[in-house]
């Protein structure tokens, strides 16, 4: 009962929370702007700022919200209906909404924010603007009208991260700006084939942040094969590469599949490993065999298999294009003579 009582009388807050202060380039961190408030408070004394009605009728004002210097920020929207809606600056948005003790409640929204180069990165203050009244009257045209209608606003601290750039010390010659740790698997759809035949090879990436943040592998540098075709997918956490992959000369295995990451946790680069996969590649027909270059801008070949070139033909006809000039200076010789 106390603490309900303490709720009732209890003033709403913004609150500000940024997890760390202190972090890498690319390393991506989520920070939270909430409003906290007694249920009470919200469903009795807490007005419309607007002529839209909100379910939560407060103003967020978060000056970094479309975009910073220096990073990038994107804002996690909340699609689900239940919950409720605030305007943030001049757009209405929905946000989440968490129980805490003694009544209140937290109504915040989150951003992901991923610095882009190292030094001070400010993020100012936020503030939230609402009204509120204590006074009611009924009235029969306009229902129930506040006697003592105030405005407020709220600010909260601002925050300064520390941006490191990534080390050069232990960086992987791969490494190409992903931040970990990661895991990574691969599968082959097969366990035999012919030079020049296709192949389809999944890999998947796991870790922390968003897998669209994650380059791909570097397929073209796989020993024997040439990478045809690359498609990428994400699922939750997973970046799952498909690949076509062309062998070019007999093979006993896919070489192993190696990624180079920062774990900014550790402070130091590690190196995911997919093993070795074995594989039984022959040449078709006897003979060798050759697959399609890259084109010349470095472009991937897409459609068409590898073409056979056979070395007997290419013989013979050198020895036919010999023949037709021996046959063409005797000719010549014979004319001067009977000349």
């Amino acid at each position: 009962m106390l603490f309900a009582l303490l709720a009732l009388v209890q003033l709403p807050e913004l609150r500000f929370d940024a997890p760390r202060t202190r972090l890498f380039v690319g390393q991506e961190l989520e920070v939270r702007v909430e409003f906290v408030a007694s249920e009470a408070f919200v469903a009795t004394e807490l007005l419309q700022l607007f002529p839209q009605a909100l379910e939560l009728p407060v103003q967020l004002e978060v000056p970094w919200s479309a975009g910073l210097d220096g990073a990038e920020v994107e804002l996690l929207t909340d699609e689900d209906p239940r919950e409720p809606r605030l305007a943030l600056g001049e757009e209405i948005v929905r946000c989440r909404r968490r129980a805490l003790d003694a009544g209140r409640s937290a109504y915040g929204l989150s951003w992901r924010v991923t610095p882009l180069r190292a030094g001070p990165l400010l993020l100012a203050a936020p503030a939230a603007r609402y009204a509120s009244a204590t006074r009611f009257a009924d009235d029969l045209v306009h229902g129930r009208v506040p006697l003592d209608r105030v405005e407020h606003r709220l600010q909260a601290e601002p925050r300064t991260l520390e941006v490191l750039a990534l080390p050069e010390a232990g960086r992987p010659p791969t490494f190409e700006g992903a931040i970990g740790p990661i895991t990574i698997a691969a599968e082959l759809d097969a366990a035999r084939a012919r030079v020049g035949e296709a192949l389809a090879l999944t890999v998947e990436l796991d870790g922390p942040g968003r897998p669209a943040a994650r380059p791909a592998p570097r397929f073209d540098r796989l020993a024997g094969f040439h990478l045809r075709a690359l498609r990428r997918e994400e699922h939750g956490s997973r970046a799952r590469f498909l690949v076509e992959l062309v062998p070019t000369r007999p093979v006993s295995e896919l070489p192993a599949i190696e990624y180079a990451y920062f774990d900014p946790e550790r402070e130091s680069y590690g190196v995911a490993r997919a093993p070795p996969i074995a594989l039984d590649v022959r040449v078709a027909g006897g003979g060798p065999a050759s697959v399609p270059a890259p084109g010349p801008e470095g472009g991937l070949h897409r459609g068409g298999a590898g073409v056979a070139v056979f070395p007997a033909l290419l013989v013979t006809l050198a020895g036919a294009a010999l023949l037709l000039v021996a046959a063409v200076v005797l000719f010549v010789r014979l004319r001067r003579r009977r000349a």
